[in-house]
């Protein structure tokens, strides 16, 4: 009972009410109705009378303790099935891993010989994330031996409970309730939930690290931030010198376009009057005007001071295309949860977007110089809360900036959940079309550099395992300093695990050559290459000889070089950045980085035959 106002637990004061329900007072209310009438006193009861009513004072006073103990029984089940609705909402959620619908969740498992009949679709159009974001940074259980290598389990978020706790003696009409309502319910009486059990760990592995928040990329709800490391030779820029405001860019295409109509006009209507000259103009004058719309619909989207738009980022320091000193320190990216696997997603004119979003965009959100010292310690932690120890260093092409070089590598990470620590290191590329060759000046300026950066990482970083990923004319310093390295690296042991070259800007005899000592410095060396690279086809035709990244014809097939030919998978309109891009590039990456497969071993290669010698093409 309720000590305020006398009604059973939980079940307010209904079951009061209906203890003084009108059965006795009925009785009792019509004996004093009849006998208030006082013309004649009342006749003596007689013995059969007087067991009548003695018979229905006690039918009434039964009756009313069995309408109580309904009640009670009905109050108490109410309270229990609260009761449950409230753990279930309070309970640890399932320990079954439940991961996003992300890379290779139709691969077949390796145990699996037989080969699909084509390339399987291995990326989901849109990744839903899990309850936990999964952040490249942090480190995620090994994957059990019998489960897909391809889809690591996210380690357990709690332990199963076999029983709940017992309920309390004091406590028997609410026991007695929760008892009834399991019973029609059909859950065991007395028993919690039921869980999924966690997936069993793999032999020798760690138990799951609790999430910290200081150690971490943190889940920002909308986005999730991932931290990559980076080496630079770029120099520094003041705040002054950073990028002007979206609005700014598009009044100087209106400049520029008005410039030009205004001079199709004067020539086609004045001096050399020609409906040609004359339309022209026309498109002009509209194309002015559309980017004068533009213009303005950018400038009053974001209404912020100049100085705010001209530091979107918390970057302690910003990186711009001169030459300068090697500096080291760490970058944070922003990675949406509409995401999707192979995108770059960045704001759109046909979406009429002109400012970053972390919610929609994958934004460099923070840039932080570090000493050497601090740099490798962290590079370390991160290293070691990894299952493998290991660590990646991305090196990006012509037309890069830094911030697209950073962007780049966290999608890349986030892309292939990779388990250890994203490194990339940027060279002064132009960010430019037209500045090809000054970025073919400082690839080979960047050499003596990166050959320190590549040196420092193997000897401090604490990897174990280290992989390498060149891009286009990254491919120039890289194979350069692999060359040297196999020339002061006196161990057997190589010092890097995966060497992958994609799209190689590379003069194809010259990468022959060298290839050798590259060989040397890696376990394995694989080679990406699409007769479908328009960049690396008008390459060829400006230096006039092939690239390493062409195939066809001029395809590379060398000794010690698993060489795979893309022509056949969709690339995007260049063709030539299928390595982030492409779904089924990143799906074969995966194995390298993952599994360390050979190419022979991953199921979507077929082989093929350049005289004595194999290289592998995607299936059609």
């Amino acid at each position: 009972m309720d000590g305020d106002c006398g009604c059973w637990t939980g079940g307010g004061c209904s079951s009061e009410r209906k203890a003084d329900a009108p059965p006795v007072k009925t009785a009792q209310n019509a004996e004093k109705t009849a006998a208030e009438p006082k013309a004649a006193p009342p006749a003596p009861e007689s013995d059969n009378e007087k067991d009548a009513k003695a018979s229905a004072e006690a039918w009434a006073k039964t009756l009313i303790e069995e309408q109580m103990k309904e009640s009670a029984k009905a109050e108490a089940k109410e309270t229990a099935k609260a009761e449950v609705k409230e753990s279930a909402k309070t309970a640890p959620k399932s320990t079954k891993a439940v991961r996003p619908k992300s890379l290779l969740s139709k691969l077949p498992p390796p145990s699996a010989s037989k080969k699909p009949e084509g390339l399987p679709n291995v990326f989901p159009p849109s990744p839903a994330m899990t309850e936990e974001e999964h952040n490249p940074v942090r480190p995620i259980a090994p994957p059990h031996p019998e489960l897909n290598p391809m889809r690591p389990e996210n380690p357990p978020v709690g332990e199963r409970t076999s029983e709940s706790a017992a309920l309390s003696s004091d406590d028997s009409e609410l026991a007695n309730g929760k008892k009834l309502y399991m019973q029609e319910t059909g859950e065991a009486v007395g028993a919690a939930p039921a869980m999924a059990e966690p997936p069993p760990a793999a032999a020798g592995a760690a138990p799951p690290e609790a999430k910290d928040s200081a150690k971490i990329s943190p889940d920002q709800g909308d986005y999730t931030v991932v931290k990559v490391f980076y080496g630079t030779d770029r120099a520094s820029l003041n705040t002054k010198e950073q990028k002007q405001p979206v609005y700014m860019i598009w009044f100087i295409r209106t400049i520029v376009a008005g410039a030009i109509t205004l001079f199709l006009s004067i020539l086609g209507f004045r001096y050399s009057p020609s409906r040609l000259i004359r339309g022209l103009a026309y498109g002009g004058l509209f194309a002015t005007g559309t980017l004068l719309a533009l213009t303005i619909y950018a400038r009053f989207q974001a209404p912020v001071s100049d100085d705010l738009a001209k530091a979107p980022t918390t970057a302690s320091v910003s990186y711009g295309a001169e030459r300068g000193k090697l500096e080291l320190g760490a970058c944070e990216v922003s990675i949406p949860k509409s995401h999707e696997v192979g995108e770059l997603e960045s704001p759109s004119v046909l979406r009429l977007e002109f400012r970053e979003d972390p919610s929609r965009h994958v934004m460099l959100v923070g840039v932080h110089r570090e000493p050497a010292e601090q740099f490798f310690a962290n590079l370390r932690d991160c290293v070691g809360r990894s299952s493998q120890k290991s660590a990646f260093v991305f090196v990006h092409g012509y037309n890069v900036t830094f911030e697209d070089a950073a962007r780049r590598t966290a999608q890349i990470a986030y892309d292939l959940k990779f388990d250890g620590a994203p490194i990339f290191f940027s060279w002064p590329s132009q960010g430019e079309i037209l500045q090809y060759a000054v970025d073919e000046t400082n690839v080979t300026w960047t050499a003596p550099h990166l050959l320190q950066f590549l040196t420092d990482i193997a000897e401090r970083s604490g990897a174990e395992r280290i992989h390498l990923i060149a891009h286009s004319m990254g491919n120039r310093a890289l194979t350069s300093v692999l060359r040297d390295l196999s020339l002061t690296h006196k161990s057997s042991k190589p010092m890097f695990n995966e060497v992958v070259l994609t799209a190689p800007d590379i003069d194809a005899e010259v990468f022959i050559n060298d290839i050798a000592a590259v060989v040397k410095t890696a376990e394995r060396v694989t080679l990406y290459a699409s007769s479908n690279d328009e960049a690396l086809i008008m390459s060829k035709k400006v230096h006039g000889y092939p690239r390493a990244g062409d195939s066809g014809s001029q395809l590379v097939v060398v000794p010690g070089v698993d060489t795979v030919d893309v022509s056949a998978v969709d690339t995007s309109l260049l063709g030539h950045n299928y390595y982030g891009d492409n779904s089924s590039v990143l799906a074969d990456i995966f194995e390298l980085l993952h599994a360390s497969k050979p190419a022979d071993q991953r199921q979507w290669l077929r082989p093929q035959r350049l005289g004595l010698l194999r290289y592998w093409v995607f299936q059609q």
